[in-house]
């Protein structure tokens, strides 16, 4: 394991050892980030009940026997139930998020998939180090987690190990664990802004980007305001800046589940001067309506993802649709091509 990697997980490890469980909002992910640091048997033997029956479900006599299938996935022998009773303790943290789909799971009809990572301590050749374990798409609770999660290393899975490098490194930064992080002058952002205004032809630019450097300035103030109002998704600077940005200067238009077709069929021919053909099926998969509008227009649909529970898309020219897709991710922007 790469040093680096296992000072910041210790690092994680001892800045939440008092509070146990902590959620980090951020805009890598499709959601906020959960990291729990979990001992067995105490924070287990909470929900004793309800443990012990999932584990039956699963094919367990019991919680150890689950516990110690996990430890030694991780090469390190269990404790013995009498060593537990003396006081003695597995622990490990775990994080949970959620990810972009891959085109199989899209195709189900899915916009985020389920990534659930272990980090659990133990010493390799006198080397404190950290086992990383990864459970995909589970979505039962801890027993089934643990029961699924597979040994993790870069070698054997450079995709994954990359997820949660990224994902150990926002928190580390969220948690104020990092030293001498960079600071970014605002003013580093005018181009990409004066480019994103004009090609997304809004209307109020000075406005715009005025409210766009007063967010990013100061997120808390915003991200508080929206909790406070009931928000209850991923509270990061991307939906802040649809909240109090995009919401207000960006044309879009919003429907909920199903899409309405002949309301966004108008839509797009009173700004396209052309009518698109929409389908049943194609309003279950919004993609192919934007692949439809690229093949007869100059132009394409793209995604506003407001975690609101409806759709919000974006008409733009197709010749700057790499170009919009950019500076929205260089400015925090949720615009995506991913329906």
């Amino acid at each position: 394991m790469k040093q680096k990697l296992y000072k910041s997980l210790t690092k994680i490890q001892e800045s939440i050892a008092d509070i146990r469980q902590v959620t980090i909002h951020n805009s890598a992910f499709k959601s906020s980030i959960e990291v729990y640091d979990y001992a067995y048997p105490f924070d287990l033997e909470e929900n004793l009940e309800q443990h012990q029956n999932e584990c039956k479900q699963e094919g367990y006599e019991n919680l150890y026997q689950l516990v110690a299938e996990f430890m030694k996935k991780c090469n390190i022998t269990p404790f013995t139930e009498s060593e537990l009773n003396e006081g003695k303790n597995h622990s490990f943290l775990l994080f949970y998020f959620l990810v972009k789909p891959s085109e199989e799971i899209k195709k189900k009809g899915f916009n985020a998939e389920v990534r659930t990572f272990f980090a659990v301590p133990f010493t390799e050749n006198g080397e404190e180090v950290f086992q990383i374990l990864v459970s995909k798409n589970r979505f039962s609770g801890i027993v089934e987690e643990m029961k699924y999660a597979e040994p993790l290393s870069e070698d054997n899975d450079k995709e994954h190990w990359a997820i949660f490098e990224k994902a150990v490194a926002i928190v580390e930064q969220e948690l104020n664990l990092v030293a001498n992080a960079e600071h970014i002058e605002l003013s580093a952002f005018d181009d990409a802004l004066n480019d994103f205004v004009a090609i997304a032809n809004i209307k109020k630019q000075k406005t715009f980007k005025n409210q766009w450097k007063k967010l990013k300035q100061n997120p808390k103030k915003y991200i508080d305001q929206i909790l406070k109002a009931g928000f209850y998704g991923n509270a990061n600077q991307q939906q802040i800046n649809y909240e109090f940005l995009l919401k207000e200067h960006l044309e879009t238009y919003n429907d909920d589940f199903p899409i309405e077709i002949d309301a966004l069929t108008d839509y797009i021919e009173e700004r396209l001067g052309e009518k698109i053909h929409i389908t049943e099926e194609d309003i279950l998969y919004p993609k192919s309506i934007a692949d439809k509008i690229e093949k007869q227009t100059d132009y394409t649909l793209l995604n506003v993802e407001n975690q609101l529970g409806f759709y919000t898309f974006f008409l733009c020219h197709k010749e700057y649709k790499d170009w919009i897709l950019s500076l929205a991710q260089q400015l925090e922007l949720p615009i995506d091509d991913d329906f």
